[in-house]
């Protein structure tokens, strides 16, 4: 059972960050001079030369967070159906809504309210690894924005289940040191 749980945890986290690295090569603005490469690069000012991220340095990268929680929604690394809200919905009577296309904008903190998300399950099958998935995209994902600036290789966005998705041809990319020129 550890074997399975290692393999699991390892293969989604990293469909999770391959995938979350071709959302940000297709809004590269969002990379450059939005709030990714905003927020990692605010931590990283106050730390010393090879440093390591603390929980409070994790806690603050929100938006790092909301492109990770967005990602797997719209491709969720276990099966499921594939989601978006066409227009804003509420649910009368209650205090859910669902707003048109991302759902995490609005969020205080890193934490998504009980059963308004369920890529990491719930209640008491809860999966036991999401706090270190998180941790793990969270600081791989800060260390790749303010390292590197990439391009995709490959435009087409197709990807296949096998069981787990991944992009149909791989994610081939082309990387550079965040001071060297890159043509994207």
């Amino acid at each position: 059972m550890t074997m399975v749980t290692l393999v699991a945890g390892n293969y989604t986290s990293s469909m999770l960050m391959t995938f979350m690295v071709r959302q940000l090569v297709i809004d590269p603005a969002t990379v450059r001079h939005g709030p990714s490469l905003q927020e990692n690069e605010e931590i990283e000012i106050n730390k010393g030369k090879g440093d390591a991220l603390t929980w409070e340095d994790l806690a603050k990268m929100k938006f790092t967070w909301r492109v990770a929680l967005e990602t797997l929604r719209t491709v969720p690394t276990l099966f499921s159906n594939f989601r978006r809200a066409m227009q804003d919905i509420d649910y009368d009577g209650t205090d859910t809504a669902v707003p048109k296309d991302g759902r995490f904008k609005n969020q205080s903190s890193v934490a998504v309210r009980p059963c308004s998300f369920v890529a990491f399950g719930g209640g008491p099958r809860i999966c036991t690894g999401m706090e270190f998935a998180s941790i793990e995209t969270l600081v791989t994902m800060h260390h790749l924005v303010r390292r590197f600036r990439w391009k995709l290789c490959c435009m087409e966005n197709t990807f296949v289940r096998d069981p787990l998705p991944s992009p149909l041809h791989g994610l081939p990319i082309e990387s550079k040191d965040r001071g060297s020129p890159i043509s994207m």
